[in-house]
């Protein structure tokens, strides 16, 4: 099984805009900068993902990864139309080069850890080819999605993406696995996420925002 992750990320100065309430410009650069390189330390620890993709109008600042092992391919956009855009477009080049699983992870996941990641893993191992899907905390968004073969949905990322990816794959018939975590339910999107994390976790690099 040749299993990809994929990351999609906007520019740190044009992320978290619904923050902008609670944070200036240069604290969502740096929330987000965090978010994303913390994302690519877990992923980069992960035995049984073979590389990680980044989709982007632009590529990062090569510091913003840290040390990375794994192999990282960065995709940028060619005609930028939006996050399910993009990440159609990133799905077709890792088909292209043989990829036969793509995981999703939003790089807005404060709570996101190794162990998180291998749960979900090995959920996937569990189960035949088809989709798992991992709700946020709201049970609006999707904040993981699990995709063998690559293609076999469209995406629907944005409000109410997580019925929406629902109901297309049991429409179509395909395997689902509606797969729940904490660690990956949560994600840094509106003040009251930020506030629940300085509640929850005091010390986190979040939490000093």
């Amino acid at each position: 099984m040749i299993r990809w992750a994929l990351v999609p990320i906007k520019p740190f100065s044009d992320s978290k805009t619904r923050l902008r309430s609670i944070l200036t410009d240069v604290e969502r650069y740096e929330i987000s900068r965090t978010l994303f390189q913390n994302t690519m330390r877990v992923l980069n620890q992960i035995k049984s993902i073979q590389g990680i993709a980044v989709v982007s109008v632009e590529r990062a600042e090569s510091a913003a990864c840290g040390e990375i092992h794994s192999p990282v391919t960065w995709i940028i956009e060619r005609n930028p139309q939006g996050l399910n855009a993009a990440l159609h477009q990133a799905t077709l080049e890792l088909q292209a080069d043989g990829v036969e699983e793509i995981m999703i992870l939003p790089a807005d996941l404060p709570l996101l850890t190794r162990e998180a990641v291998n749960a979900l893993i090995d959920c996937r191992s569990s189960v035949p080819d088809g989709v798992i899907i991992t709700p946020d905390h709201r049970r609006d968004g999707t904040n993981a999605l699990v995709v063998s073969p690559p293609g076999a949905i469209p995406y629907f990322f944005g409000p109410h993406s997580f019925a929406r990816h629902v109901m297309y794959a049991q429409k179509k018939g395909l395997n689902l696995t509606i797969f729940e975590n904490e660690a990956l339910s949560f994600d840094l999107d509106l003040p009251d996420d930020l506030f629940m994390i300085k509640k929850a976790m005091p010390n986190s690099v979040f939490a000093t925002q």
